[in-house]
């Protein structure tokens, strides 16, 4: 198995894509550091990080607050509820909201 940075890399490479071809006329999509940072022309800002100490990636939106996730079956989980929408399905339910 992939170890997790490889993992979390390859991850925020597919969501900048995504966030890029569906929002980019509206956004500025980047990504330094392992960071993804989404601001719209709004002045909405939302950041995706990888935490290497807590092996999760990290959403900060400001529609719905703080998500922390880890990978758990190939599919990047909520740590806090176990209900809660996946990584990606929660990114992009607040993004088509800004």
């Amino acid at each position: 198995m992939k170890d997790f940075f490889k993992l979390a890399e390859e991850k925020l490479e597919d969501l900048q894509d995504k966030i890029d071809a569906q929002y980019g006329e509206n956004a500025d999509v980047f990504e330094e550091n392992n960071t993804i940072k989404v601001e719209f022309d709004s002045g909405e800002i939302y950041i995706i990080s990888i935490n290497i100490n807590s092996q999760e990636i990290w959403f900060a939106s400001p529609t719905s607050g703080a998500h922390h996730y880890k990978i758990v079956d190939d599919l990047w989980k909520n740590t806090r509820d176990s209900q809660a929408k996946n990584l990606e399905d929660q990114i992009f339910f607040d993004l088509k909201n800004a």
